[in-house]
């Protein structure tokens, strides 16, 4: 489910740090792989390895509980992406806002959105943009993809 992820990451997010004989079964069942970019040992299922994927080309707003970014530091060496959820961050400290939703464009996250559901329009109440990363037609589409999922309509002001 990880695809690539070191000892900790598996540890972190398949068992909470219940899993005694993970190193046996990273032995049996994965390669040693290296990601250009970071340090450390990650590993792979060799099936996984073998096989050509495509890049990713989807764009959507992912929660902020979702599985790519739950593990900030796995999502930050393999992204460059810091998210932090700061629903419990006082106001005037927040940097990115209350409830924010990074926003995913192929494989690489372009933004950042506060959404706020306000009767019948999913108001966005700050967009953030990733330094160096500007995909503002992407994403309006992830937005008004989520808005439309959610039966409302987009409000950006």
């Amino acid at each position: 489910m990880l695809g690539i992820a070191k000892p900790g990451h598996v540890r972190k997010h398949f068992t909470r740090n219940r899993y005694p004989y993970l190193e046996a079964a990273l032995a049996a069942n994965a390669v040693e792989v290296s990601v250009e970019g970071t340090r450390g040992s990650w590993y792979a299922r060799a099936e996984d390895l073998e096989r050509e994927l495509e890049p990713g080309r989807r764009t959507l707003a992912l929660s902020p509980f979702d599985n790519l970014i739950c593990d900030r530091g796995r999502t930050a060496e393999l992204f460059d992406f810091d998210h932090r959820l700061e629903i419990y961050v006082p106001q005037a400290k927040r940097i990115w806002g209350y409830y924010v939703l990074p926003i995913l464009h192929g494989e690489r996250f372009v933004g950042r959105a506060d959404l706020k559901v306000d009767g019948d329009r999913l108001k966005v109440l700050s967009l953030h943009e990733e330094p160096g990363r500007r995909a503002p037609a992407a994403i309006r589409k992830a937005l008004s993809q989520l808005a439309r999922w959610r039966g409302l309509a987009l409000a950006i002001r």
